[in-house]
């Protein structure tokens, strides 16, 4: 008997995809008050739904505990930021795609890789797509648009909550 279930049809989760053990939550503070304190371990099995094939991380931890105090975001380094903007002006450049669907970093980071579709690479906005966690994307030769969503329970964080203008083409704005 399966504990948990298929966040996007509900089938049983009984099939590992990989199983990297224990670990705590990643990229958190700990205070110095708590330091010699214990440190709760969550499992990192990841699963596979043999009936739709989504794989997935049952998620044991809510989004606010995750993100309470998350040490990184990605769109703070500057060197990581000038890479995410050469990358997606070289793939969207040679790939020369009908659709653009950002699929990596927060929020601000995906818009501003759709903004370089749009500005360097001639890409109509329309034809862009900007998805959320759980956001069900329809593709076809026709379209790419979000067909619907599926409830998850952990949420995508934008740092302080403050959304970043454009850490792309200002990495400096990340700070």
């Amino acid at each position: 008997m399966s504990l948990h279930s298929c966040r996007l049809c509900g089938a049983a989760l009984t099939r590992t995809f990989v199983d990297l053990g224990m670990s705590p939550l990643c990229e958190s503070y700990i205070a110095a008050d708590r330091l010699d304190a214990p440190e709760t371990f969550y499992p990192l099995h990841v699963r596979i739904c043999d009936s739709c094939l989504l794989v997935q991380l049952p998620a044991y931890v809510g989004g606010e505990e995750i993100f309470s105090d998350y040490a990184y975001f990605s769109s703070y380094s500057d060197s990581w930021v000038e890479h995410a903007r050469r990358y997606a002006e070289e793939m969207i450049g040679l790939l020369r795609p009908t659709y653009v669907v950002p699929v990596h970093g927060e929020p601000q980071m995906q818009e501003a890789q759709a903004r370089i579709a749009v500005a360097r690479c001639g890409i109509d906005r329309g034809r862009i797509v900007i998805a959320r966690n759980g956001d069900v994307i329809a593709l076809s030769r026709d379209r790419c648009e979000i067909d619907d969503h599926v409830p998850v329970e952990v949420i995508e964080a934008d740092g302080d909550g403050i959304p970043l203008e454009d850490p792309l083409s200002d990495p400096q704005s990340a700070r």
